[in-house]
């Protein structure tokens, strides 16, 4: 299947060896999701002993890419639909730092070569399934992060990257997730790119996340929250019940003073 070749004239271990090829196998599809994988059999393909191969799957664990349960099983990691709206949310916070930063001092070069890999995304977005758009969006993340200039934010989202994007493989993406707002944000971020706005093409990510966030139905109740916000855009000042800007109102809450100021309002709602 493959072989791991370290690179010529540089000391590589042959656990980060096998790690990067395994990595590569498993974005690639080649390795699929539940597919069980055997230290045996892959030392073998690798052609290294078993325990660097180890070491690598453990390293994979970690990033979210391969499941490991001790004396049951070792698998590539199967993507859930519960974890598509965190996934998505932790990318979008992470990427919305590198491209603040990225985006003002872009050349003329990548300017344009962003300009254009936007508009591809943007055309895959309207195709089914997951596969075209993680295609389009992969080289404009790692474009992003080669053009940050702060080395340990890119190395903050290029360590999570892998795992984060892989949970996004669901073929029900564009029912899980408010597709027309990311698309509109998709938009606004190119916008921004071709201007050179490094605060404008931050706030796509940044408001993308709060609409997945206020788009779900409550556990209770008849409402969902997004309508519970619409009625609090009402009246100044008032956030519904488990908004994120609203300040608890429990006993326990010392930094809500009895009968203060933000005590009387809160407890007017």
């Amino acid at each position: 299947m493959f072989v791991a070749r370290p690179t010529p004239g540089t000391k590589t271990l042959l656990r980060d060896v096998a790690r990067e090829r395994l990595r590569a196998e498993i974005i690639s599809g080649r390795l699929r999701p539940g597919q069980r994988l055997d230290d045996d059999e892959l030392a073998l393909q690798l052609g290294c002993s078993r325990t660097p191969v180890r070491e690598a799957l453990a390293d994979l664990g970690r990033l979210g890419l391969v499941e490991l349960r001790a004396n049951r099983y070792t698998r590539v990691a199967v993507p859930r639909d519960e974890d598509v709206l965190p996934a998505l949310q932790a990318l979008g916070l992470l990427f919305g730092g590198v491209v603040r930063l990225a985006v003002p001092s872009l050349s003329d070069r990548s300017r344009s070569s962003l300009f254009r890999r936007l508009g591809v995304l943007l055309d895959c977005m309207q195709e089914p399934g997951w596969m075209p758009t993680a295609d389009a969006a992969t080289p404009v993340y790692r474009t992003f992060i080669n053009e940050c200039h702060n080395p340990m934010l890119s190395a903050a989202l290029l360590s999570s990257l892998d795992g984060l994007t892989f949970r996004l493989r669901n073929d029900r993406l564009h029912e899980a997730l408010p597709w027309e707002h990311i698309r509109n944000g998709v938009v606004a971020l190119r916008i921004a790119v071709d201007g050179r706005d490094g605060w404008r093409s931050e706030r796509p990510g940044r408001c993308t996340c709060c609409r997945t966030r206020i788009a779900q139905t409550p556990v209770t109740g008849t409402t969902t929250r997004s309508e519970d916000m619409r009625s609090a855009d009402r009246v100044p000042g008032v956030h519904p019940p488990g908004h994120p800007l609203r300040p608890s109102t429990s006993p326990d809450d010392r930094s809500v003073r009895p009968g203060g100021r933000a005590a009387r309002r809160f407890r007017a709602v």
